[in-house]
């Protein structure tokens, strides 16, 4: 059984979501209302995007060495 792309992501994102730490005081609570919104693939992501509208692989897609390695360099 390889690695597959949605598991490697999920993986990541549980990862890092476990190292963020609630910042000071301010912000707001509605996403809309955020400035410089985070993109994938140049992809702003905003409401219900899909990973074929993120241009990402499909799920079934196994990846290579070199992507794995690049991910676990992200963390």
């Amino acid at each position: 059984m390889g690695l597959y792309f949605h598991d490697v992501v999920n993986d990541t994102l549980t990862e890092i979501a476990s190292k963020v730490v609630a910042g000071g005081p301010g912000g707001t609570t509605d996403y809309n209302d955020l400035t410089n919104k985070p993109q994938v693939n140049g992809n702003t992501l905003q409401g219900n995007m899909t990973g074929d509208s993120l241009n990402l692989l499909d799920e079934n897609d196994e990846l290579t060495p070199a992507q794995v390695n690049t991910l676990i360099g992200l963390l």
